[in-house]
Formats: structure tokens, C-alpha cells, sequence
């Protein structure tokens, strides 16, 4: 942080020196505090990279969910689950599918044009990334990360459906646990960063 002292001296566009006349109260001919002067910058590039960051992610997720969601057919028959809850499985697999692969797409085009905006608008200078976000951008960034995050969570989430419908009831079982887990590790993560 730079201080400045204000001076009672004024230079005008002549090069002359003004002196404050005798009117002015004490006040305005010396300043009582110093004026403090915080160092600001742009940080559109910093937010660009932020918002890059949630896109690459996104854009891997995206096109591993196209085999995962809709790629291989589901086994119809198996031991481990009957026929009622292996239906039921089965719908809620296409629908998480399909929920999954929309937000992560979602996410893709909110950061790409986030970016387009940070590098198309002139943005005031902030002193760090994270206010020029706050004061500009704040609702892309929390739907762009929002999306991403339920859209890695369906992922897993079809994952642990997968096992379960493939595997044996104890194989299933113990990786949609682990699934599972991860899910919930993700999350407290997510929470302690945020």
C-alpha cells in the first residue's frame, strides 16, 4: 500500500503554482490524514484462466459421459437384482445420464462465454481476482462451478449404477460404496474450499 500526502499546493495546467487563498479553513490547507492509495491491477486474465480451468474438466467429463451414459447398453437379466429394481435402475441411469451430461455441457458454454466476456469488456481495476469475479462475474462462476460439480457427481453416480447392475450383489455393492464415498469426500472438499 502507497501513502500520499495530500499537499495545500496545487499545480495547475500551466505549470504555475497555486496557493490555497486565505478563505479556506484550516482544514483544506493541511490536511489532517493521509490518503491512502491501494494498488489495483487487472486481473481479467487471472479470471479468464479460473473460468478455463472449470471448462477443460468439464469439457473430459463430457465426452467420457457420451460411452458411459449412452454408449453400452445395460445388462437386462442378472442374479443380483430383480426385475422391478433392475428396471427402476435402468431409468434412473438414462435420466442421470442425461442430467449429467446437460450440466456439463451447461458448464462448458457459461465458462466459454465468461471468458468471451472478461476478454471483450473492460472490467475496473480490483486489487485481486477474487473481488473482479465477485463484482462482475459472480453469478458464471457459481453456475459454472455448480454445474461442473453436480455433473462429476452424476458421473460417479452412474458409475456406482453400472456396478450394480453388472457385478454380482457384493461386488456391487462394495464399489457403488466406494463410489459413493468419493462422492461425499468430493463434497467435503468442495466445502472446505468454499
Amino acid at each position: 500500500m502507497v501513502i500520499v500526502r495530500l499537499s495545500p499546493v496545487l499545480l495547475t495546467t500551466r505549470g504555475t503554482l497555486l496557493q490555497p487563498s486565505a478563505n479556506l479553513s484550516a482544514s483544506m490547507k493541511q490536511p489532517q490524514l493521509s490518503s491512502a492509495i491501494c494498488m489495483s491491477a487487472d486481473y481479467a486474465s487471472a479470471a479468464t484462466s479460473l473460468f478455463a480451468n472449470v471448462r477443460l474438466p468439464a469439457s473430459i467429463i463430457a465426452g467420457a459421459l457420451v460411452p458411459l451414459g449412452f454408449g453400452f447398453a445395460l445388462p437386462i437379466e442378472g442374479p443380483a437384482l430383480s426385475q422391478s429394481t433392475r428396471a427402476f435402475l435402468i431409468r434412473l441411469h438414462h435420466w442421470v445420464a442425461v442430467v449429467s451430461y446437460v450440466c456439463e455441457v451447461v458448464a462448458i458454454v457459461y465458462s466459454s462465454v465468461s471468458i468471451n466476456a472478461i476478454s471483450e469488456n473492460f472490467n475496473q481495476p480490483t486489487k485481486n481476482v477474487v473481488e473482479l469475479i465477485q463484482r462482475e462475474y459472480l453469478l458464471q462462476w457459481i453456475a459454472t462451478n455448480s454445474l461442473f460439480f453436480l455433473g462429476l457427481f452424476g458421473t460417479l453416480i452412474l458409475v456406482s449404477l453400472r456396478v450394480l447392475l453388472t457385478y454380482e450383489r457384493d461386488e456391487g455393492r462394495a464399489a457403488a460404496g466406494l463410489c459413493g464415498s468419493a462422492i461425499l469426500l468430493m463434497a467435503s472438499i468442495i466445502d472446505d474450499q468454499v
